[in-house]
């Protein structure tokens, strides 16, 4: 049971610093297109 918890925390912990970098990366080529 432990192990499933650990696993799970840490796929959302993958997850959310993808969804993060997606963002980053979408603002930059926002920044490029703006410019």
């Amino acid at each position: 049971m432990i192990k499933i918890k650990y696993v799970n925390r840490h796929t959302q912990y993958v997850s959310v610093s993808f969804l993060l970098w997606i963002i980053t990366f979408l603002m930059e080529i926002k920044g490029v297109f703006l410019k």
